[in-house]
């Protein structure tokens, strides 16, 4: 019997799991390295010594949106911290938000370790936003299982002539992230790969 090795293995999990969870909005789905114990059971037909990929999947997804609401004021500037719990998630990345005026933030990852990051945001445009504004897009991933809330505080607004809007409120949307291990993919798609390697 010819048996697939576990890199091709993790290849076809990896793509078949990615399928799966592709579209925006969706729970993420990522494999991880580590291992998780093997269940002791057979694969092809004969007892299976290999451990199985260990996999987490984020919900509701990855993406969460930072809003600032600075009123009938025009934003022109703003920084924050961003608090999570770094045992559950990592910020991978910030992208720019819907609001045309701003682009990408300035990330700061000094304490990142510590689950805090600080962000920068400059107005590009000569008018800035009003009102609810959502200004950027923050990606994580996942470190472990668990549930984590965001919190962003130390909020310090300022419209296009530097002064400072002391209104000014952000939130995240969504506030709680949950990292789940995922199994329930597993065993199929490894018998699965199996059978197919014997082909």
């Amino acid at each position: 019997m010819n048996r697939l090795p576990l890199t091709i293995l993790n290849f076809i999990l990896t793509a078949a799991i990615g399928a799966c969870s592709s579209a925006p909005g969706d729970p993420q789905i990522y494999i991880g390295s580590e291992s998780m114990p093997d269940s002791g059971g057979s694969v092809g037909g004969s007892a299976s010594s290999t451990e199985g990929l260990l996999s987490w999947m984020i919900t509701p997804h990855n993406v969460v949106s930072l809003y600032i609401d600075t009123g009938g004021v025009a934003l022109g500037s703003y920084q924050c911290l961003l608090e999570f719990a770094p045992e559950i998630v990592s910020i991978l990345k910030a992208d720019a938000g819907e609001v045309a005026e701003f682009g990408p933030p300035h990330m700061k990852r000094d304490e990142a370790a510590q689950g805090r990051i600080s962000l920068q945001g400059l107005c590009m445009g000569e008018s800035g936003p009003r009102g609810e504004s959502h200004v950027a897009t923050l990606i994580f991933s996942p470190e472990g299982p668990g549930e984590t809330r965001l919190k962003v505080s130390n909020l310090r607004a300022y419209d296009l002539s530097s002064r400072p809007i002391r209104a000014a409120q952000a939130f995240l949307a969504p506030a709680l992230l949950a990292v789940e291990t995922v199994q329930k993919f597993q065993s199929a798609m490894i018998a699965e790969a199996s059978t197919a390697g014997e082909r």
